[in-house]
């Protein structure tokens, strides 16, 4: 039986530094948050992905635990991709990049994955090159990605941003996507533009040939944009303790409600509410962190009627 998500990029040891300059060493990575948060909403997924001898057993058995596929978890070498995340004050945050894993190429996906429904490229630090996004292209499933680690707030401080320094590269790369996600962030760091227009950026990916643009906003909530409509989800009430992996379960969430209902409205109500739960707790990457489709569709309901929606 064929996977509904399959997710391609590093997963790291990551060491958490938070505001208050408390610390704490988790799984971590957008594949990981993502895969183990589609999973417990009852996705089948699976994640492709490199590690090096030195990651910590440890640190895998959430994927164990939430039923992840593991058949594309390559060991290769010595090195894992190892970071310190450092939250400001203000919610911003820089990733140091301690050590890194291999590139990961299309032999690296399994042939029992080649015919999974979507696959959701989210890499750290552009470890996913381009030839190996143009071959899941043409496995002929949905493709999205989540461009944080394709000049983004996930890669390494760059002297120019990634849409000045290689403009036809970065149209090249969006255009082969179905679905693209962006943070606020994101969009800052990609355009190297504080105060850029994320609406307009995101039908700038539209006219490269995107057809679905999901733009999260942290607490000011999320946008929507295909073609015909533009839509803001809100944030929905609750009480956010941790917010590290908040984009990347909203996408989980997003991600396996399209493919349920096909419809960007409904997707993005389910993530925003995915996100909200994963977020009022903290831990890193646990099954036990992650929402069941039952808590997400309660959760829902109560918010819509509070927002009136």
């Amino acid at each position: 039986m064929s996977l509904d998500i399959v997710a391609l990029g590093h997963i790291i040891h990551e060491t958490i530094v938070f505001p208050d300059f408390t610390t704490k060493s988790v799984l971590g990575s957008p594949p990981a948050y993502s895969m183990v948060c589609a999973a417990r909403l009852g996705a089948k997924v699976g994640l492709v992905t490199k590690i090096g001898s030195d990651y910590p057993k440890r640190l895998l058995c959430p994927f164990y635990e939430a039923k992840v596929d593991t058949e594309g978890i390559r060991c290769s070498g010595d090195v894992s991709t190892t970071t310190q995340l450092v939250y400001a004050r203000d919610g911003s945050k820089v990733i140091h990049y301690l050590k890194k894993a291999p590139k990961i190429a299309f032999e690296d996906v399994p042939q029992s994955y080649h015919d999974a429904r979507l696959f959701y490229v989210c890499p750290m630090d552009f470890e996913a090159p381009f030839e190996t996004v143009q071959q899941l292209r043409g496995l002929g499933g949905l493709l999205a990605a989540d461009v944080g680690g394709f000049g983004g707030a996930h890669v390494v401080p760059q002297p120019a941003p990634q849409m000045e320094k290689d403009p036809e590269g970065t149209q090249r790369l969006f255009r082969t996507f179905d679905i693209i996600k962006a943070s606020d962030e994101d969009c800052r760091r990609l355009t190297g533009d504080v105060h850029v227009d994320v609406h307009s950026l995101g039908r700038q990916f539209l006219s490269w040939g995107v057809k679905i643009v999901v733009i999260t906003k942290g607490s000011r909530g999320a946008l929507v944009i295909t073609r015909d409509s533009e839509r803001l989800i809100p944030a929905f009430p609750g009480k956010p303790i941790d917010v590290t992996g908040g984009g990347d379960t909203y996408m989980a969430g997003f991600l396996f409600r399209y493919l349920q209902t096909n419809d960007v409205f409904q997707a993005g109500l389910f993530g925003a509410v995915t996100a909200l739960l994963v977020i009022e707790g903290t831990g890193g990457v646990s099954a036990a962190r992650m929402p069941t489709f039952d808590m997400v569709e309660a959760r829902l309901q109560k918010g819509r009627r509070q927002l009136g929606i």
